[in-house]
């Protein structure tokens, strides 16, 4: 997640009512990128980037790069059933605790 992302240019579009061109430009400017950011990621990670999902927001100014690595075994989420909401909270304690125990990656 990002804060503060728009640049001055694209605050006073929006402050003009134009934020439906902001999010448009934006997007374009996702789209001709995509290959090569997912390239770099996959270059900078050591592992296979296999999409990549990008969204902005410009009021609050937020936005959100996703890259999705392939997973050797399968996603976490894979292993749990729809509707099991306590699995669920049980899974993503036990991820966020390993999370938290790990040390920080650059």
């Amino acid at each position: 997640m990002l804060e503060q992302t728009l640049t001055k240019g694209e605050q006073s579009l929006v402050s003009k009512g134009r934020a439906d061109k902001v999010i448009e430009i934006r997007h374009e400017f996702q789209e001709a990128m995509r290959e090569e950011s997912m390239a770099k990621v996959a270059e900078l990670t050591g592992r296979q980037v296999i999409a990549m999902l990008s969204a902005n927001h410009v009021n609050p100014d937020l936005g959100a790069e996703i890259y999705v690595p392939r997973w050797t075994t399968g996603p976490p989420t894979a292993r749990i059933r729809r509707g099991d909401r306590r699995r669920q909270r049980l899974v993503s304690d036990a991820h966020q605790d390993a999370a938290a125990a790990a040390p920080p990656q650059v």
